[in-house]
């Protein structure tokens, strides 16, 4: 997906460039058609729906396996930058652009994919109001668990916000046709339509250009289906689509690449997650985690001493992604 010489010199403001003639070799598209390979691809359009009506202690084993069969240990993030990221490093000017100054923003997100999923949501709310924290949480309108309204009620009686993760967990959603990927956001979005819901993340991290031009025609505000960890993309700060309708949010680090890919104990988990924000604190940019609480809720104590970490740490303040996206609208007029 291309972006035009003036979006790329509004981009560059946006994060503390002022004075800097990108050259058309700076100017290449920032966003890869897929992160997957070919075999990884087919075999997502193979099981998605099988995986999807399995028994929920199948599937888990099952995704165990092809992870494990897929994970070839941590990789450093890519070691060439994106071009923008380049330029942004040499070229920013002190005190200019967003979040030169700390705290930085760390956006808190929860993917609900399982029964256990929700059936644990309260455990993992009820951390982060003791230490006075919102995150946004994305649930499947048709998935494994019944979407119990009091439950999403109560979320956002206590601060935190709701978004959409898909009709149903397709691993292979944004590999599907526009028409079907369209069909799939609007029936998604209208269930939950209440909750006026601006965040989303696609099941499995299954993106594409396609899919997030649909997302910004749909009303989504804000996407974070983009890792940039473990051979992921090499952008590591917000980046607008269609001039700003839709943000694309990267992914900096999620619970299940830790504790089921890795399979890291709780300190070693713990290191390489406090070792990504530092990366962000470095590049003077946000930050987004993802948990599951099928996966936290094995770990809530650990969970609990992270976020005091990072909390007390002075770097970061833990947000919403309507809330970034308040402080990305602001900043993106003032460069228009």
């Amino acid at each position: 997906m291309p972006v035009d010489m003036n979006s790329y010199l509004k981009i560059l403001k946006l994060y503390g460039v002022y004075y800097y003639s990108p050259t058309d070799e700076n100017n290449r598209p920032f966003f890869p058609e897929s992160q997957q390979g070919g075999s990884e691809l087919a075999a997502r359009k193979l099981l998605s729906k099988p995986l999807s009506i399995i028994p929920e202690g199948l599937f888990l084993a099952v995704t165990k396996t092809l992870k494990a069969s897929l994970q070839k240990g941590h990789k450093e993030p890519l070691g060439a930058d994106h071009p923008i990221e380049k330029i942004i490093k040499d070229n920013r000017i002190p005190n200019k652009g967003l979040w030169f100054s700390r705290p930085r923003p760390l956006v808190l997100t929860h993917d609900v994919d399982l029964d256990s999923c929700f059936k644990n949501i309260k455990k993992v709310a009820s951390i982060e109001n003791s230490l006075g924290v919102s995150s946004t949480w994305h649930f499947l309108t048709n998935g494994r668990y019944k979407l119990e309204r009091p439950i999403l009620n109560e979320l956002v009686a206590s601060g935190h916000e709701i978004g959409l993760h898909g009709v149903w967990h397709d691993i292979a959603l944004g590999f599907r046709s526009p028409s079907f990927q369209t069909k799939m956001i609007k029936e998604g979005l209208h269930e939950i339509a209440e909750y006026k819901p601006i965040s989303f993340r696609a099941p499995g991290l299954a993106w594409t250009p396609t899919l997030s031009e649909i997302l910004a025609d749909s009303g989504i505000r804000a996407d974070s289906s983009l890792r940039n960890y473990n051979g992921g993309w090499d952008i590591f700060r917000p980046m607008p689509i269609n001039n700003g309708k839709l943000w694309e949010l990267p992914l900096t680090l999620q619970d299940d690449y830790l504790l089921k890919n890795l399979r890291l104990g709780e300190k070693d988990a713990g290191l390489l997650l406090l070792e990504a924000l530092d990366g962000a604190d470095r590049r003077q940019a946000p930050a987004v985690l993802n948990f599951h609480p099928s996966i936290i809720k094995d770990h809530l104590d650990w969970y609990k001493e992270t976020l005091k970490k990072i909390l007390d740490s002075g770097r970061w303040k833990i947000i919403k992604v309507s809330d970034i996206i308040k402080q990305l609208d602001e900043a993106w007029r003032e460069v228009r």
